[in-house]
């Protein structure tokens, strides 16, 4: 959707998932517990376990500070 519009990742703040709408990671599909806890990718706004966010990568619209994101963002970060 972001590149429908011409608007690249890590450009402009994403828009968050509501945390109290998610059960389970939008990647893997794993479940949240007590232990595995949720994360907001900070490129796409989606919410993922820690085991797909590996990943930092610095943001253009943080002043390129490095924030957390998740692996497919990582991977289409890095491209450029």
């Amino acid at each position: 959707l972001r590149e429908r519009f011409g608007i690249p990742l890590g450009e402009r703040p994403p828009t968050l998932v509501p945390v109290s709408h998610v059960m389970m990671c939008m990647n893997c599909g794993c479940d949240f517990t007590l232990t595995l806890r949720r994360h907001h990718c900070h490129a796409c706004g989606k919410i993922v376990c820690r085991n797909c966010s590996r990943n930092k990568y610095p943001m253009k619209y943080l002043r390129d500070q490095a924030a957390k994101v998740c692996d497919s963002c990582y991977v289409e970060l890095k491209k450029r």
